[in-house]
């Protein structure tokens, strides 16, 4: 090699040292157990390279996947800051494998970005693959807490749009519906283009389970009841 540094000690290697200060300085070195290791101002083990492929930051043992990072601090702390400063485009976290067939195919993105220029305006995106081998958003979570399915722009807490079916299944548990007493004339609103069918062996309607309330059923049409 061009350079060759060899020592006896696992610190063995080569330091860089600011001129106006020593206080400011990196060693670049490799341990007794293979690991090249890049050290700032004595801080052990910034960043560290396995013998096996393996990368840890902030790790003082063998990193336990391709990238470990390791931080410590309160909540809030980042161990890992995606950032595009393309304005409007969004932040993404890219996932691909390989196909059955061995090919490498995209799977999914996770992307971040800002619908509007207020702090409520940011918009988390859930991101895959349609069937024609297009981008399509299937989750999105805006900064005011309203979760779209198959929407970008949730008008509520939970908003789906779509041309296939909502399935809830409790098995042996129970699907709850619950409206907020006080909250207004139209706590639950059930809707559908075609008709709403309700299976059940035994099925009640109460209008209130500790005062008396007033029960309407309205048809623009007929009205069967059987």
């Amino acid at each position: 090699a061009k350079l060759d540094v060899v020592g006896s000690t696992a610190t063995t290697g080569i330091r860089t040292t600011l001129s106006t200060t020593s206080a400011y300085y990196s060693d670049w070195y490799v341990n007794t157990t293979g690991y090249t290791i890049f050290d700032t101002v004595g801080s052990a083990n910034h960043l560290l390279f396995q013998p096996a492929g393996n990368v840890g930051i902030g790790i003082a043992s063998a990193p336990l996947a391709k990238l470990h990072v390791v931080a410590t601090g309160g909540t809030g702390v980042s161990q890992l800051y995606v950032e595009n400063t393309t304005t409007g485009a969004a932040s993404a976290l890219h996932f691909q494998t390989a196909r059955p067939d061995g090919a490498s195919a995209n799977v999914a993105q996770i992307r971040g970005i800002y619908s509007g220029n207020n702090h409520q305006d940011n918009r988390l995106d859930f991101v895959n693959l349609d069937s024609g081998g297009n981008w399509a958003t299937n989750v999105s979570i805006l900064g005011t807490g309203n979760i779209g399915l198959g929407t970008t722009s949730p008008a509520g807490l939970l908003d789906t749009y779509g041309d296939k079916s909502i399935l809830l299944r409790a098995g042996t548990g129970a699907v709850s519906i619950s409206g907020s007493a006080g909250a207004g004339t139209d706590d639950i609103q059930l809707a559908a283009e075609d008709r709403i069918d309700l299976f059940a062996s035994s099925l009640s309607l109460n209008t209130s389970s500790t005062t008396a309330g007033t029960m309407q059923l309205v048809s623009k049409g007929s009205l069967i009841l059987d």
